[in-house]
């Protein structure tokens, strides 16, 4: 690579599902920003992201290969301590990412240096990359913050953070938390006195399909937000709250297919509508 990069984006494959794979990196690859580094981190073996990667032949991508048994936790954590740049990008190896994305949130975090995090809004998408929803999020830290005891209300693969305060906060637990260590980070930095955003745009497609990790893991997402909730937010939580967490422990008891179906109706399939801000521009996505 000739030029330092400005940002370094980490996409974790520990169980990338190939049609979309290639999509997910082709659309970081094409980004407004071209100064990046791409981090493809995942346990070994790698015999199909490293014939991507090098079919794509572009000396930005970065392949860091782990145990087998590694977590996304401990694949996101490889990646920080590989990045070379302050601002670092999460990305799912199943999301597209708007062209525009990495330099719009560079801008923010330039402009706003007392913001650790920014996030964005998101539609989400089909296996056949139809958008079938959309997933608004609260945009001012304190509104983002007095809703965390309810919900998680930042999007993970959405999210552009500094590096050094996720490092110095210790970085993704990879102890406790198998899923949902996205939540338990922004629960223990909120603790920190660290700063959240989220732009008003939509720069990520989010993919709903069969074999996604958090589908897959259902049960065990919802009991980790519960010991979340239980652990950072139970003295800050309001009546409302209260109602949220008592009706999720009430949903473990439902078959697996309804709890999905709730999970993605609830969700991701936002009944308020488009966001002002989402753009229709086709030319502006990786399809």
């Amino acid at each position: 690579m000739t030029e330092c990069p400005e940002v370094s984006v980490l996409m974790p494959v520990a169980n990338p599902e190939c049609k979309f794979f290639k999509t997910a990196v082709n659309s970081i690859l094409a980004q407004t920003l071209k100064r990046l580094e791409l981090f493809i981190i995942g346990p070994r073996p790698a015999a199909y992201y490293l014939s991507v990667c090098q079919e794509l032949a572009d000396d930005r991508v970065r392949v860091i290969t782990t145990s087998e048994n590694a977590t996304l936790a401990t694949l996101r954590n490889e990646g920080l301590k590989a990045s070379r740049t302050e601002l670092v990008a999460m990305m799912d190896a199943d999301d597209i990412a708007h062209r525009t994305r990495l330099d719009r949130q560079r801008e923010f975090l330039e402009r706003h240096p007392n913001v650790a995090i920014v996030g964005s809004q998101i539609a989400t998408v089909d296996a056949s990359n139809c958008v079938i929803g959309y997933r608004r999020f609260p945009v001012e830290h304190d509104d983002i913050v007095r809703a965390m005891a309810s919900v998680v209300p930042l999007c993970q693969s959405a999210v552009m953070l500094r590096r050094e305060v996720i490092m110095q906060a210790g970085g993704y637990s990879c102890g406790k938390y198998m899923v949902a260590e996205d939540y338990e980070l922004w629960s223990r930095l909120v603790q920190r006195g660290v700063r959240f955003a989220n732009l008003p745009h939509v720069l990520l497609r989010y993919r709903l399909h069969d074999n996604q990790l958090k589908r897959r893991h259902l049960r065990e997402t919802i009991l980790a937000v519960l010991d979340i909730k239980d652990s950072y937010w139970r003295h800050r939580m309001e009546m409302r709250a209260y109602i949220r967490m008592w009706m999720e422990r009430c949903v473990l008891v439902l078959p697996e297919v309804i709890i999905a179906w709730l999970v993605v109706n609830m969700l991701y399939r936002d009944s308020m509508g488009r966001p002002e801000a989402a753009s229709e521009d086709m030319s502006e996505w990786i399809s």
